[in-house]
């Protein structure tokens, strides 16, 4: 999802640089930026049921680290 949302980002930047006057790029941004937004909430929606998840497998093991260090280090996982 993170890398789809750079991928967005990126385009979004592409057709808003467009130079002149063009309702076709102004449609085609709102319609990208419109898209970031509702991926960003489905990221956020998706780390909070992990997050939950998370809490309730704390009582199966030792229990040290935070929810933030467990996300980074599973979900985290961007392409180098």
């Amino acid at each position: 999802m993170q890398e789809l949302i750079e991928q967005l980002e990126e385009k979004y930047r592409e057709y808003t640089s467009h130079k002149g006057n063009d309702d076709w790029y102004t449609s085609v941004a709102y319609g990208i930026e419109t898209s970031i937004r509702y991926a960003k909430s489905m990221l956020e929606k998706e780390k909070e049921v992990m997050e939950h998840t998370w809490l309730d497998g704390m009582f199966e093991w030792d229990g040290e680290g935070t929810f933030d260090d467990f996300y980074n280090k599973t979900f985290k996982t961007k392409e180098k």
